[in-house]
């Protein structure tokens, strides 16, 4: 049986929800291959677990919202089928398949706020990281290799254009400093030149590194090669950047869905045959 004028309303708002629950879908897939592929997020999220015992829920969101755009593809189809055939059946199975989908979005975005919850950056970079730094072996000058923390930490000191956690002072009696007296300081705590590696810089890399090295050992020195303010600020800031952008979106995405819903209903009650 046609479709009653208001069901025919419905029909039409259907298949314009439908567009734009697909662009919905590729930002959903989008951020999420982002968030997971993205060499200087991983860096730095690696920066974030060691300050941080629940390391994976970050990646688990990702992944969530991977899935969810997927599968708002194979949505899409039911709700575009079922509007054209006008079927309650399809309808109704699109109805389902977008309530599982939005409520898996929105426990992406409640495990993101739990997520933010326990991540605790600003008590724990003072503790857990700060001794990283302090204990690890960080760069071998012999070899010129960078160990693993190291690596990952610089990136961080580049980023930022920070020193240390709380300021270049965290690698004083550090094992750095006893492995690489001459050094005193990583080359990342340094401004480089543009297009030097920041994972594994070298002292050729940096603009200055008799200046930077000077303004370390001098504390009234004025900074100007040297980092002078610590990464632990621009850490957290980061991390919650990331956070607020995963609850965003799968909230928002989810709010967008229950409209979809709302439609579906409409058009069901609009069809004269039952499901």
């Amino acid at each position: 049986m046609a479709a009653t004028c208001g069901a025919s309303c419905a029909k039409f708002m259907l298949f314009v929800f439908n567009f734009i629950f697909f662009l919905s879908g590729v930002a959903l897939l989008g951020i999420g291959i982002w968030l997971l592929a993205d060499s200087s997020i991983i860096d730095l999220m690696k920066v974030v677990s060691v300050a941080n015992d629940n390391n994976d829920q970050m990646k688990m969101v990702s992944i969530i919202l991977i899935c969810s755009g997927a599968g708002i593809f194979i949505v899409g189809f039911f709700g575009c089928c079922g509007a054209i055939r006008e079927s309650k059946c399809m309808l109704g199975v699109y109805i389902i398949l977008l309530l599982v989908v939005m409520g898996v979005e929105i426990a992406a975005g409640v495990l993101a706020i739990v997520y933010q919850d326990k991540l605790d950056l600003e008590g724990k970079l003072n503790t857990k990281l700060s001794t990283e730094l302090k204990e690890d072996h960080y760069y071998n000058s012999t070899s010129g290799e960078y160990h693993p923390f190291g690596l990952i930490f610089n990136i961080a000191q580049n980023e930022f254009s920070c020193c240390g956690v709380n300021g270049s002072l965290d690698y004083s009696g550090s094992t750095f400093q006893k492995n690489n007296p001459d050094l005193k300081i990583p080359y990342s705590c340094c401004k480089l030149k543009t297009g030097a590696s920041a994972r594994s810089p070298k002292e050729t890399d940096v603009v200055n590194w008799t200046k930077c090295l000077n303004e370390y050992n001098n504390i009234s020195m004025p900074k100007d090669q040297l980092h002078k303010v610590g990464c632990n600020q621009g850490i957290i800031d980061w991390a919650n950047e990331k956070l607020y952008i995963l609850i965003g979106v799968a909230l928002g995405v989810a709010a967008l869905e229950l409209f979809g819903v709302v439609l579906a209903f409409w058009l069901c009650r609009g069809i004269g045959e039952e499901i």
